[in-house]
């Protein structure tokens, strides 16, 4: 028995730090470049018939759904995204383009309304 806890104390450890530092990697950033990188890859293997399985096989956390909700979400974030973006540059254009024309006030649009303007 003595022999049994020497092998199986290492093998245990050893599971428990491969688990650890699976958790680690999925929340560390290398997993945004990695599904960012691969992941449009891997749906087109997921997408064809002939290479379907692999994706099945090796990657079995794809998922499908019928709901109409969460089929919708990647479109709710693309507005959403586009939106946000259309937003800062609205803002941010103004702002810049005046720092290039050598520093003239902003007088106009929704950020000269937000300006705080000096006395004297």
């Amino acid at each position: 028995m003595p022999r049994m806890r020497v092998l199986i104390r290492p093998a245990v450890w050893i599971v428990y730090v491969v688990i650890v530092f699976e958790i680690l990697f999925m929340i560390s950033p290398f997993v945004l470049h990695f599904y960012a990188a691969y992941g449009p890859m891997l749906n087109v293997l997921h997408e064809w018939p002939g290479t379907a399985w692999m994706t099945t096989f090796y990657l079995p956390h794809f998922t499908e759904t019928t709901s109409p909700i969460l089929n919708a979400l990647p479109v709710i974030g693309m507005l959403l995204i586009v939106s946000g973006l259309t937003m800062f540059f609205a803002g941010a254009i103004p702002v810049y383009w005046s720092k290039i024309r050598k520093g003239r006030a902003i007088t106009h649009g929704e950020r000269a309304s937000t300006l705080v303007k000096r006395r004297g």
